[in-house]
């Protein structure tokens, strides 16, 4: 499991609602969560 889905359980969010506060896709952030695509560096500090 990476760290944002561990940080997602967490945080009690869900992949929808990460989405949603980062004006981004369900899939882009689902692609994030299952290690398929890594985030641009600015998510990691912002």
């Amino acid at each position: 499991m990476n760290r944002i889905k561990e940080a997602l359980i967490e945080a009690g969010i869900s992949q929808t609602e990460l989405a949603k506060r980062l004006g981004k896709g369900f899939n882009m952030v689902n692609l994030y969560a299952t290690n398929k695509v890594q985030p641009p560096i600015p998510y990691y500090t912002g």
